[in-house]
């Protein structure tokens, strides 16, 4: 975030019930987007072992990791 690779901005989220909460996401800046994108296996691992840890559903958790393996530019 301090070098520029991502900004930080809040967002509302709604929950499954639709409670709106919010929330703080970093979107990446412009030079570090590729079109066809895919994480590195190190963070992929740390995505994928959050949502666990948060308890999100298996499909969803399988469903982060089949995007993930698309060929593209790994930054």
């Amino acid at each position: 975030v301090s070098e520029g690779h991502y900004k930080q901005a809040y967002v509302t989220v709604h929950t499954e019930i639709g409670e709106a909460v919010g929330a703080v996401t970093y979107i990446a800046g412009a030079a570090y987007v590729c079109e066809e994108s895919s994480p590195r296996e190190d963070y992929l691992q740390k995505i994928t072992i959050g949502a666990s840890q948060h308890g999100l559903p298996l499909t969803y958790i399988r469903s982060i990791e089949i995007l993930a393996k698309r060929q593209g530019c790994n930054r």
